[in-house]
């Protein structure tokens, strides 16, 4: 009789630090694999797998909770993954698995994420202090439109770090706007909302540097 506790390793190729495999085994047999790449704030499936004897025993499922587990411990925020066959995306909806904002290329197979890393949550009330408006789209079509989200920023005290970050499967060509007070910092794509801005998929900020107004 198979037993059913699973036990999980984690194999890092040594060169290439970003990459990882997660091995889930059976009395010391491999049954699955998940090939991931870390890409801060997030980790992409590159590549998952389970023996077809397996895969009625939850295995998927339990595999990518150890995974999961070990991300937070990690810091990282947020899973994706392209559905690749297609016929996967059912699978990866039961685990929980959600669409990104905007597919970044249609000719793609579905674009999934799952976060579960703590973040700032979307508001509908533009804050009088500090607030990010973000748009799905390119400024020159979305001028006439209001805002797809709207972030209330807090700090901590003394300092310009977010108490909670800003996170969101974007583009970078997408529209943001930066407002302190009522006054529009900066209106333009977010690649050019301040210096070094840089992200892959996901929009990461967990701190801002001082309005221009105030250097």
């Amino acid at each position: 009789m198979v037993s059913s506790e699973i036990s999980y390793g984690i194999l890092y190729r040594l060169s290439f630090k970003d990459n990882c495999l997660v091995i889930a085994t059976i009395e010391n047999e491999a049954v699955g694999f998940f090939a991931l790449t870390k890409k801060y704030p997030a980790v992409t499936i590159d590549l998952a797998e389970i023996h077809p004897l397996f895969r009625k025993n939850n295995i998927a499922t339990r595999t990518l909770s150890a995974v999961i587990d070990d991300l937070k411990r990690q810091n990282f925020y947020t899973l994706d993954l392209m559905c690749a066959p297609a016929s996967s995306e059912n699978i990866w909806r039961k685990m929980g698995f959600t669409d990104m904002p905007k597919q970044m290329d249609p000719s793609e197979n579905k674009m999934l994420c799952l976060t579960f890393g703590l973040h700032l949550q979307p508001s509908i009330i533009l804050s009088e202090h500090e607030t990010l408006e973000i748009w799905d789209d390119e400024p020159h079509i979305t001028k006439d439109n209001p805002p797809k989200w709207v972030y209330n920023l807090s700090f901590k005290k003394g300092t310009r770090e977010l108490e909670e970050p800003v996170l969101l499967y974007a583009d970078y060509d997408w529209r943001v706007r930066w407002i302190v007070g009522n006054k529009a910092i900066k209106d333009c794509k977010l690649k050019y909302l301040y210096r070094d801005m840089e992200f892959g998929n996901c929009l990461f900020i967990d701190k801002l540097p001082a309005p221009p107004e105030v250097h």
